[in-house]
């Protein structure tokens, strides 16, 4: 559970155990990212990672992840994965108020807290994380076939300029070309 503590006339609020922590920083001169360490240790400290439904949501991660690097190459499994990736993360507070009702049928805790501070880190953060994965190998993927159509632009011009030239030298009889090239030398 949480536990509060007053240090330097303001309230601080950290979770677990407090033998885990340096009392010094918590009570101390503290920094922001001592204070970011105290509390990510206490909110990982906090859940039981063996419960099957927490395994579960990471292996769905973990497909989701999968799913999204394989199907880089075809753009309609992503940009369905991607639709139901961020529907997913819309839904989040909807699932996180209905988690809360039923919480006792699948865990052994209330996770589920009204700020939903649970339910977006563990399942709205790594959706997104993957989300921004699909993101970039769009914006890859895209940079990539920018540069492919630019390059046959560029090489369909210049053989249009080549053909125009040889045109141009095929209406010009013989002995004006060589006279020409003799010219410029």
């Amino acid at each position: 559970g949480s536990v509060n503590k007053e240090g330097e006339g303001k309230k601080q609020f950290y979770f677990g155990d407090p033998s885990d922590y340096n009392m010094d920083e918590i009570n101390g001169p503290r920094s922001q990212w001592s204070l970011f360490t105290n509390n990510v240790k206490g909110f990982m400290q906090a859940i039981e990672w063996t419960e099957p439904w927490l395994i579960g949501v990471a292996c769905l991660h973990l497909l989701l992840l999968i799913a999204a690097l394989t199907t880089r190459n075809n753009t309609n499994v992503q940009m369905t994965l991607f639709v139901v990736i961020m529907g997913s993360v819309y839904l989040a507070e909807r699932l996180n108020v209905l988690a809360a009702a039923n919480w006792k049928s699948f865990a052994t805790q209330n996770y589920f807290d009204t700020h939903g501070v649970f339910m977006s880190t563990l399942w709205s953060t790594p959706l997104l994380l993957i989300g921004v994965v699909m993101l970039f190998q769009s914006l890859y993927t895209s940079s990539s076939l920018l540069i492919q159509v630019k390059r046959r632009q560029l090489r369909q011009e210049f053989s249009s300029i080549k053909k125009a030239e040889g045109t141009v030298q095929d209406n010009v009889p013989k002995q004006d070309i060589k006279n020409e090239s003799k010219k410029s030398k």
